[in-house]
Formats: C-alpha cells, structure tokens, sequence
C-alpha cells in the first residue's frame, strides 16, 4: 500500500519594519510556518500544533483552506503548526 500524496510547506517567520529600514527591510528568523496537507477521499480534518494549537477557527474562515480551496476541492488531512509566536 502507497502512502497518500502529501504537499509540505515551511515558511520562516520574519521581523517587520527593521530599524531604518521602514518597509523595505526585514530579516528571516528561525521560527517556522509548516502546513503539511495529506490528500484523500475523506472530508477535511485540521489538526494544529504549536502556537496555533488554542486557535479554533471556522473551517469557512480558515486562511489555509481558502487558499487551498481556490485551485482544488480541498479533502483529506491538514496538520499547520507554527513556532512564531
């Protein structure tokens, strides 16, 4: 048996407006955005770790299923976690 198709993605959190920079410079730390989404027939499920954890949101308002959901009819299994606090 194949395990099911799965797309990964980690971004890195960043800091905004650095010093005189205003807008125009940030810098990349090391704490992390991973959304791990694992296709299947089954309706989607959303499992979230880390600071997400607490967060209990609507699937209709869910960001991450939205964005999923304007190129595919979003089903199977859907783990976010996220480091950044």
């Amino acid at each position: 048996m194949t395990a099911p198709p799965r797309l990964v993605v980690r971004v890195p959190g960043s800091t905004s407006n650095l010093g005189p920079g205003f807008d125009c410079l940030g810098m990349a730390v090391d704490r992390w955005l991973e959304i791990e989404w694992s296709l299947s027939d089954a309706p989607v499920t959303v499992e979230r770790h880390g600071t997400l954890r607490d967060l209990h949101v609507d699937p209709r308002d869910d960001l991450v299923l939205k964005v999923l959901a304007t190129k595919t009819e979003v089903r199977g299994h859907l783990r976010v976690g996220s480091s950044i606090p």
